[in-house]
């Protein structure tokens, strides 16, 4: 199977009963080069995420009208041979599968189109491919061992241990019954553990994800959190990159789900990006990167902090931010920034896309009245009107109001500004945690520390304001 692209498509569907539904599954296959393959011969499996025993109404598995969709989906591509299998957690028996499936309306489904229910209970060892770093091999269910083309259909959950469940971890129920816990008690921390969910998803190698985020769940999940109308279904090649863009929708820093990091570490996973590296083409990038260099260098100005995240697109152009460090008279100094920065775009720019414009990754409707906005994160747009940067809600309503020279995102409820004074960070009622009095200002929401420097020194706060260094060090 060659490189899973890595472009997300998105779709906005109301209900499970609305036709955009089956058009959204028909869009994520025609788009796949993976599916063009399909045909009489392909032995399907489709793994939708089956925690427990739960009507679909509760969200915490796999809606039936998703699957029905993808199953329809591959019969139209010729594919006879359409297994459905999952294995939740506790006892995998014969019994306790079959009403699992009954209980979650996909034993109906499957009755309806012919798709065959697996309740064998049978597994098998498959080894893990070159580069795993936690678990060398893995017990799979059957299915997975006999299927030369697998469809990943997760449901979009927060998740209590690892931040969120969808792509990636849906894949841990190809591991069978009770196993699962026996990985618990290995791996109890969250770092070893996403390191194999990262393993596992390398083993298992879907060909296909289509996530269920019509109704996804937020809270207490896998199981206890409550439903939530989201209104979208995901799909591509790459699972990673559906879960980045389903981090983008939940305001989740991608850093703190344990298997994105993994993926990170490993390079199956991009970083956290600007929205451009998943929706301009490289060569666009490229041209504007090569604009600006020549701009400053015509201007003898460096600006000396040139990284990914202080960089705008816009109109076509990047557009530089933080100045702290900026100097006249040095041109040439931002020369090994832009190297990186081009490296980046062409190993970044097969990340997360969207090829339905008007879904976008939060499903927005459009902010009108505004110079610029970014995107929805944890209920908040961070919007530059003629007065400056501040925040609206996800109906354009203001929450705060524009006064700063620059805002940033927020994360777990943390924002970086700037001012005339300075830059400081508030919280999501504009309340200041750290006052606008330092050159710089940076929130690590993974590890909830604020990078803070003062003439040329640095210092460290904690997520309430309170500082826990002197300021003393010269890097941060």
């Amino acid at each position: 199977m060659s490189a899973p692209d890595k472009r997300v498509y998105a779709r906005r569907v109301a209900s499970y009963d609305d036709p955009a539904l089956g058009e959204a599954v028909e869009a994520i296959f025609d788009a796949s080069a993976h599916a063009r393959g399909l045909g009489g011969e392909t032995r399907a499996l489709i793994k939708p995420n089956l925690l427990a025993k739960h009507v679909p109404e509760h969200a915490v598995t796999t809606h039936p009208a998703v699957l029905r969709a993808v199953i329809l989906a591959l019969q139209k591509r010729g594919v006879r041979d359409i297994t459905v299998a999952d294995s939740p957690g506790g006892v995998y028996t014969p019994g306790v599968m079959r009403a699992v499936y009954r209980q979650s309306g996909l034993a109906a489904v499957c009755e309806e189109t012919g798709a065959k229910l697996y309740d064998a209970c049978r597994w098998g060892r498959r080894a893990s491919p070159e580069g795993w770093t936690q678990v060398s091999s893995f017990e799979l269910i059957e299915p997975v061992l006999e299927a030369d083309f697998i469809v990943d259909l997760p449901k979009v959950k927060t998740h209590v241990m690892t931040g969120m469940s969808c792509a990636v971890k849906n894949l841990f129920g190809t591991v069978p019954g009770l196993q699962k816990a026996e990985f618990h008690m290995r791996f109890p921390d969250k770092q070893p553990f996403g390191r194999m969910l990262a393993d596992l998803y390398a083993a298992v190698a879907p060909s296909l994800v289509v996530a269920d985020g019509v109704l996804a769940m937020e809270g207490d999940g896998p199981a206890g959190g409550a439903p939530r109308q989201l209104g979208l279904i995901l799909g591509g090649e790459d699972g990673y990159s559906i879960d980045l863009a389903v981090c983008r929708l939940m305001g989740l820093a991608p850093e703190r789900v344990p298997y994105l990091a993994a993926g990170m570490e490993r390079g199956a996973c991009a970083r956290s990006f600007d929205e451009a590296l998943g929706s301009v083409p490289a060569e666009e990038l490229l041209r504007a990167l090569d604009t600006l260099q020549q701009a400053l260098r015509e201007l003898h100005f460096s600006h000396n902090n040139l990284r990914a995240e202080n960089l705008r697109w816009a109109a076509g152009r990047f557009i530089p931010i933080r100045y702290h460090d900026a100097r006249f008279d040095t041109p040439g100094r931002d020369d090994e920034a832009f190297g990186q920065l081009r490296e980046r775009i062409l190993q970044c720019t097969g990340g997360p896309q969207v090829s339905d414009a008007a879904a976008a990754y939060t499903a927005l409707r459009p902010l009108d009245g505004h110079r610029w906005t970014s995107h929805l994160f944890e209920g908040l747009v961070c919007v530059e009107d003629d007065a400056g940067y501040g925040y609206v809600d996800a109906q354009n309503r203001p929450v705060i109001a524009p006064r700063f020279r620059w805002a940033g995102d927020f994360h777990e409820g943390r924002a970086e500004v700037e001012t005339d004074t300075g830059m400081g960070l508030i919280d999501k009622q504009g309340r200041y945690i750290i006052p606008p009095e330092y050159e710089i200002v940076e929130y690590d929401p993974v590890e909830s520390i604020v990078r803070v420097r003062l003439h040329g020194r640095w210092a460290l706060y904690d997520y309430l304001g309170r500082r826990l260094t002197e300021f003393g060090a010269a890097e941060p």
